[in-house]
């Protein structure tokens, strides 16, 4: 078994041992609605974020069965993020499956440090490249793989 492989496997195995719905993840937590994927191509789907003007952080509940201890992370480096450098940071899957981290920000902020930001992105994936390797498979598995069997079975009763 090759190494993505294995990393997919344990995650999914975590996933099966885990797989209830957990209570919210801690103080100003809310859930995006669940998207049961992108509705049209090209658009992605955000796995959660945190608002720094807010003072929340939003998690995507489609990804709900992930385990806590994964959900916690996510929560721990958006929010060390938006306390670090400000405004607001999304992480989305793009329509290749590739978690890209978002940051943007009011145009009246003075205080958004966009170099520090861009240098905490980078750290992040230097020091978690692990944990953002398996959320990839995990998407391109349970998301990407999904429909393009849907496309595909679509194909063959059109016409």
């Amino acid at each position: 078994m090759g190494e993505r492989s294995a990393g997919l496997f344990i995650l999914f195995r975590q996933i099966a041992l885990c797989g209830r719905r957990d209570e919210a993840i801690g103080c100003g937590h809310q859930s995006v609605p669940v998207v049961s994927g992108r509705e049209r191509k090209g658009e992605a789907m955000v796995l959660c974020g945190s608002n720094g003007y807010e003072r929340k952080y939003y998690f995507n509940e489609a990804f709900s069965n992930l385990p806590e201890a994964v959900q916690k992370e996510l929560q721990v480096l958006c929010v060390w993020f938006t306390e670090e450098c400000g405004g607001i940071l999304t992480m989305e899957f793009d329509e290749g499956g590739r978690l890209e981290f978002k940051h943007t920000t009011s145009e009246y902020d003075g205080y958004y440090d966009e170099i520090g930001a861009d240098l905490k992105i980078k750290q992040y994936r230097e020091q978690q490249r692990e944990l953002l390797e398996k959320l990839e498979l995990y998407y391109q598995a349970l998301y990407l793989l999904k429909n393009a069997g849907q496309d595909i079975a679509g194909e063959g009763t059109t016409g």
